[in-house]
């Protein structure tokens, strides 16, 4: 509901004139000028200074209230302020406020899915980002970006956080590097305000960590950094990281994940055609070679077959040329 300061405030006046005592409605009351309601908030400027708004604050409180209820203005509040001292918000745009969560959750604006180039090789990345990003901590989750350096896998990411932040901006989003992430656990440990750091990270929605090979071989590091995956798995957060090279500790970090959907990413043309041609040369050697083998198996095997049929063949005709047949005599014929 629209309400006008002045007419707000005018029957509230005679109201407080008859509850008030003359001196105390023309000493507080009487000068006071309506400014504005500002979300349902009447704001009413003394001349009194801070301690005339601190005195009506806290002797009148339950008066103006009332006069609110006598009037059916319950869904109303006031606020009083010194002259000069009230500053109006201005109401702030939808895009204005997007690119306010989208530099709190220390994203880049211009890193989107509109602007990614789609390889050969990423294709799959692609795919599962925006999917993770349609439904974040659904099928995905989490997901885990590896490929060579400067093949666009933090452009993934940050395409991610702001397709998620246009379509919901109430969720919570943040984007950090894994160095960032450890010099924030280091620092909370040396000024014992491990609650704090751990408050920070529990309470959001979406968590993108860059370069998490950087927490190889830092065990501390690692349980801390795992402890906050189990924490944001039990909320269903979605997770996402990745790094540039699939090391040994890399690897370790998936296993850790749990069930972590791991893809590359790469997007040179160059060595998208280069790689292709080697794989698929390597195919088909490989091939080649299983036919060759494959072959020569079965060939071995019929001459191995076909030998042993024949030695078995020789031996069981000697066998029979050495047997002498047996001859029946006739008997003798009785007289």
């Amino acid at each position: 509901m629209d309400y006008d300061a002045s007419s707000v405030y005018g029957e509230v006046k005679l109201l407080l004139k008859d509850m008030l005592t003359d001196v105390s409605y023309e000493t507080w009351f009487e000068n006071m000028k309506p400014l504005t309601v500002d979300n349902n908030v009447l704001i009413l400027e003394t001349d009194r200074g801070s301690m005339g708004c601190d005195i009506i604050t806290s002797r009148f409180t339950d008066h103006i209230l009332q006069c609110f209820q006598r009037l059916d203005y319950t869904d109303l509040s006031f606020k009083i302020v010194e002259p000069d001292s009230y500053k109006p918000e201005t109401k702030k745009g939808k895009d204005e406020l997007l690119n306010e969560r989208i530099r709190a959750a220390n994203l880049f604006s211009r890193h989107t899915f509109d602007e990614f180039v789609e390889g050969a090789t990423n294709r799959l990345a692609y795919a599962a980002s925006i999917a993770v990003a349609e439904m974040p901590g659904g099928q995905y989750n989490p997901l885990f970006i590896w490929g060579s350096s400067k093949n666009k896998k933090t452009h993934l990411m940050h395409a991610i956080g702001n397709h998620i932040l246009q379509t919901d901006p109430d969720k919570k989003v943040l984007y950090v590097t894994c160095e960032t992430f450890t010099n924030e656990l280091v620092a909370s440990i040396q000024k014992h305000s491990q609650q704090q750091f751990r408050d920070k990270y529990r309470q959001v929605d979406v968590l993108l960590i860059d370069d998490i090979q950087f927490i190889g071989g830092k065990t501390e590091t690692q349980e801390e950094f795992f402890a906050k995956f189990d924490e944001l798995t039990e909320k269903e957060s979605a997770k996402i990281s990745e790094t540039d090279t699939y090391s040994a500790d890399a690897a370790d970090a998936e296993y850790s994940y749990g069930s972590a959907s791991s893809y590359r990413s790469d997007s040179s043309s160059d060595e998208v055609e280069d790689t292709a041609d080697a794989e698929t040369e390597a195919v088909e050697t490989a091939s080649a070679d299983k036919d060759e083998t494959a072959a020569a198996g079965k060939e071995e095997k019929a001459a191995s077959d076909k030998g042993e049929k024949a030695a078995h063949l020789k031996s069981r005709m000697e066998s029979l040329k050495k047997k002498k047949p047996s001859v029946k005599k006739p008997k003798a014929k009785s007289s």
